[in-house]
C-alpha cells in the first residue's frame, strides 16, 4: 500500500486561508484607506475653522460685528481655494486651479453612487461616479446665531444635520466609504457614510505679547509704544479722557517712563519682561500698545503684568505728555494670546504675576483657540 505524504494532503490549504483572510484584508484596506479620508477631511476642517474663528474674534471693540464675520467667511473659503484667484461668488467662480486647471483643495472626496445588483440595501456592484468639476467638497458657510461677548464660535460639518451653533457653520455630505463597500462592515454604515465634524471656538483673553511696530510698511503695523505705565495709575485713568503729566528725563514720576525702542530681544514684548530705562521721549502723537508693569514685592523689579492701547502725545520738547486710555478691545494685529518671547522668572514672581493680571482695568486682549473635534 502506497501511503501519500503529509505535504500532499495539505494541498489547497493556502487558497482555503486566503479566501478566508480576504475580508478582513479588504476591512484592514477600508480602516486604513476610508477612515484616512475622513481624518483628512477633519483635519482640514478643523484648520479653516480655527483661522476663521480667530479672523472672527480678531478686532471685536473697534470691528463691527458683520464685519468681522465677513472676514471669517473668508477665511474659510480662502482655505479651499485653489489659488486664491476667485473671480466672483465663492465656489461657483473659483476656477480651481494651480496655473494649468488641475488643482483642487477641498475636504475630502465628493463621490456619486448608481446602479447596482440585488437589493438596494445591499449597496453592491455600483457605479462609483466623481464630477471633475468639483472633485471635493468646499464648505457652504452660512450664518448662525451670534455668540456672547467675547466669543467667536464657527463649526463646519460633514454628514451632520445639526442645527447652527455658531456664529458661521456649513453642514455638508458626509464622507463617503470607498474601499470598506468590498468589506463586510454594515451596509447601512457603507451607505450612510461618515460624519466628520470640527467646531472651533475663539474666545478673548488678556494678551500675553506684543510686536514691534512696523512704520515702514503700508498701512503701518501697531506695536509697542516707547512708554511704559505703572499699573496703579493705569487703573486710576478715565477711559477717553486724556491725563496730562510732566516729564523729566524721560520719567513721569512713580506713573511710568519712556524708553527707547530696541531689538525685540530687549524690549518689554511679553508679559514678565523688565522696563527699560528711562529715555527721553520725541514730541509727537502716538497711537498704540503700552505694557503695564507693577514693582514686584518678591524681587523688587519693574515686570510687565499686562498691556493697554492708549494715545499719548508728547510736547514742550519731550516736558510734557497727555495720556489718554482707550477701551479694551480684542487686538487686530500684532497681539498674541500666548507669551512668545522667552523671560526668566523665579517661581514667586511668576506667581505675583498671575495674580496681578486680573487687576488690570480695560486690558488689551488677544484671541485664544479652543477646538473641538468629537
Amino acid at each position: 500500500m502506497k501511503c501519500r505524504s503529509f505535504h500532499a494532503r495539505r494541498r489547497g490549504y493556502t487558497l482555503v486561508f486566503f479566501a478566508m483572510m480576504l475580508f478582513g484584508i479588504m476591512a484592514l484596506a477600508a480602516l486604513v484607506i476610508d477612515i484616512g479620508f475622513a481624518r483628512l477631511a477633519q483635519q482640514q476642517l478643523r484648520i479653516a475653522a480655527d483661522s476663521a474663528a480667530v479672523e472672527g474674534l480678531r478686532g471685536e471693540g473697534i470691528i463691527d460685528y458683520d464685519d468681522r464675520r465677513e472676514a471669517a467667511r473668508s477665511f474659510v473659503h480662502w482655505h479651499f481655494d485653489d489659488d486664491l484667484d476667485s473671480t466672483g461668488t465663492y465656489p461657483a467662480d473659483d476656477d480651481g486651479a494651480f496655473d494649468d486647471g488641475s488643482g483642487q483643495f477641498g475636504a475630502g472626496p465628493l463621490v456619486q453612487f448608481s446602479g447596482g445588483a440585488g437589493d438596494a440595501s445591499l449597496v453592491a456592484s455600483q457605479l462609483m461616479e466623481i464630477d471633475r468639476g468639483s472633485p471635493v467638497y468646499k464648505p457652504q458657510v452660512g450664518d448662525g446665531p451670534p455668540s456672547a461677548s467675547g466669543s467667536f464660535r464657527v463649526a463646519l460639518r460633514r454628514g451632520a444635520t445639526d442645527a447652527p451653533d455658531g456664529d458661521l457653520y456649513a453642514n455638508g455630505p458626509s464622507v463617503p466609504y470607498l474601499f470598506a463597500r468590498g468589506s463586510l462592515i454594515h451596509r447601512q454604515l457603507i451607505q450612510v457614510g461618515m460624519t466628520v465634524r470640527a467646531t472651533a471656538e475663539a474666545r478673548s483673553t488678556p494678551a500675553l505679547s506684543i510686536g514691534m511696530p512696523q512704520e515702514a510698511i503700508v498701512p503701518p503695523l501697531t506695536g509697542l509704544l516707547p512708554l511704559a505705565v505703572e499699573l496703579q495709575f493705569w487703573n486710576s485713568l478715565t477711559t477717553g479722557a486724556a491725563d496730562i503729566q510732566a516729564v523729566a528725563a524721560g520719567q513721569i514720576g512713580t506713573a511710568g517712563r519712556f524708553f527707547a525702542l530696541a531689538g525685540a530681544e530687549t524690549m518689554p514684548v511679553t508679559i514678565g519682561r523688565q522696563i527699560p530705562a528711562a529715555a527721553s521721549p520725541a514730541d509727537g502723537t502716538y497711537v498704540g500698545y503700552v505694557p503695564i508693569y507693577a514693582n514686584l514685592t518678591t524681587s523688587g523689579t519693574p515686570r510687565v503684568v499686562a498691556y493697554g492701547w492708549v494715545q499719548v502725545v508728547v510736547n514742550g520738547g519731550g516736558t510734557t505728555t497727555s495720556i489718554t486710555r482707550q477701551p479694551s478691545h480684542v487686538g487686530g494685529e500684532n497681539v498674541s494670546a500666548v507669551r512668545c518671547y522667552p523671560v526668566s522668572l523665579t517661581a514667586a514672581e511668576a506667581a505675583e504675576l498671575v495674580a496681578l493680571i486680573p487687576q488690570v482695568e480695560e486690558p488689551l486682549l488677544a484671541p485664544c483657540i479652543r477646538s473641538n473635534e468629537p
